[in-house]
C-alpha cells in the first residue's frame, strides 16, 4: 500500500514537472511569435491573412524566409537593382512577386533611387527589362532563354 502511494506521488510530481515545462514552452512560443511579428512589421512583410487594398497579399513571410535561406550568403555589394534582381530570379528559378524581391533586396542593402512608390518603380524596371517576363499579377520570372543558376 505504501509503495503504491509512493508511486502515485512520484507520478504526480512528474506530471506537475511536465505541466510546468509545457507552460514555460507555451510562454516562450508566445514571446517568439511576438518577436517574429515585430520583425515582419519592421521588414514590411505581411502575414498570409492580412488584406491589402481589398485583396490578399500574394506572398508570405515563409516566401521571404525561403528567399533569405537560398540567398543568405550571396554578396549584393556594388550591385544595382536590376543586377541584384537577376541574381535572385536566376537562383530561385521560379516566378516571384516583385514586391517580395524588392523587400528582400532592400533588406540586403540595395539602394533604391526612387522617393515615390519604389516598389512600383522596381516592377516597372522588371517589365521593361529584356531579362524578365510577366508570370501573373505582380509576378515575374527570368525569361525562358536565360538559365536559372540551379539548372
Amino acid at each position: 500500500m505504501a509503495t503504491k502511494k509512493l508511486l502515485q506521488e512520484a507520478l504526480q510530481r512528474a506530471i506537475d514537472s511536465y505541466t510546468q515545462e509545457l507552460s514555460e514552452i507555451d510562454q516562450r512560443r508566445k514571446e517568439l511569435k511576438e518577436k517574429i511579428s515585430a520583425l515582419e512589421k519592421e521588414l514590411g512583410i505581411n502575414s498570409p491573412n492580412q488584406v491589402k487594398r481589398g485583396r490578399k497579399v500574394p506572398y508570405t513571410s515563409s516566401d521571404f524566409k525561403e528567399l533569405y535561406d537560398k540567398l543568405s550568403t550571396t554578396n549584393f555589394e556594388h550591385k544595382d537593382l536590376l543586377e541584384a534582381a537577376r541574381i535572385v530570379y536566376r537562383t530561385m528559378g521560379k516566378p516571384l512577386h516583385a514586391g517580395l524581391v524588392f523587400q528582400f533586396l532592400v533588406s540586403k542593402g540595395i539602394d533604391v533611387k526612387s522617393k515615390n512608390r519604389p516598389k512600383d518603380v522596381f516592377a516597372s524596371y522588371l517589365r521593361r527589362s529584356k531579362d524578365f517576363e510577366k508570370a501573373g499579377i505582380g509576378m515575374f520570372r527570368i525569361k525562358q532563354g536565360l538559365k536559372a543558376v540551379n539548372e
